[in-house]
């Protein structure tokens, strides 16, 4: 197991914390008494997998999205095989980052006014759409 002293600035706000509840040690022994991993999984791999989770419908912020891509990651490295069954725990929306939801899906959120006449033309094209 490789840990860094001082972690880089990550998109991942909700996890992305340099002094974590009790130093870590509670996730460490976790991993360790599972004998689970852990993997470092990039800003863009984050990325990617919110896009890939939005288009079946799921808005999650990219703390949730990296559940996703590091089940990615290890059946890519082999570590999780095709016939297993993995669960990704996806607990955040998106609405808590919607600077970085503009990053995946620009045409996503449109800002209107707290006015109803803005949101009338929106709930009318939603509903035609849907």
């Amino acid at each position: 197991m490789c840990i860094r002293d001082s972690p880089r600035a990550s998109i991942a706000q909700s996890i992305g914390s340099d002094a974590p509840i009790g130093g870590g040690r509670r996730i460490l022994r976790a991993l360790a008494d599972s004998r689970g991993q852990a993997v470092a999984i990039t800003d863009s791999a984050m990325l990617e997998a919110m896009a890939l989770l939005g288009r079946d419908g799921l808005f999650v912020e990219p703390s949730s999205a990296i559940t996703v891509a590091a089940a990615k990651l290890l059946a890519t490295k082999g570590i999780i095989a095709p016939d297993n069954q993995v669960v990704c725990i996806l607990t955040g929306s998106g609405l808590k980052q919607p600077d970085i939801v503009d990053q995946v899906f620009p045409q996503a959120l449109k800002r209107i006014h707290a006015r109803i006449e803005e949101l009338e033309p929106l709930l009318a094209t939603t509903r035609a759409e849907g």
